[in-house]
């Protein structure tokens, strides 16, 4: 599965080694029992009964968007902004969730029960 394909946000990571560390980081969390990153639904983790129509991915792309824009908004008025750690806060944001929750008879629950 070629992330930068599915996440584009990947490839703007200029620095190589942690561009490979976010790849190995998602595919970690796909062990887990995900088969496909497209397939997995965001999670509201706080109201796990809640799901939306939009995927994992449309919403971490979404983040990631939304976190660029602020940043060029802020160095315009001076701020220093890391990009590189910047995109990988917003693509590995919610990676948790592909721990924390796992489909099971066509459901997806929380693994070790609710908080």
């Amino acid at each position: 599965m070629n992330f930068e394909d599915i996440i584009p946000e990947i490839k703007l990571i200029k620095n190589a080694k942690l561009r490979e560390k976010v790849k190995a980081t998602i595919t970690d969390a796909l062990s887990w029992g995900w088969d496909n990153l497209l397939a997995i639904p965001y999670i509201n983790s706080w109201e796990p009964e809640v799901r939306y129509s939009q995927s994992l991915v449309d919403h971490t792309r979404l983040v990631t968007n939304i976190m660029m824009a602020m940043a060029r908004e802020l160095k315009k008025k001076g701020y220093r902004i890391n990009l590189n750690e910047l995109i990988v806060v917003g693509i590995l944001h919610d990676i948790g969730l592909l721990i924390e929750f796992e489909k099971k008879d066509n459901k997806i629950v929380q693994r070790w029960g609710q908080r």
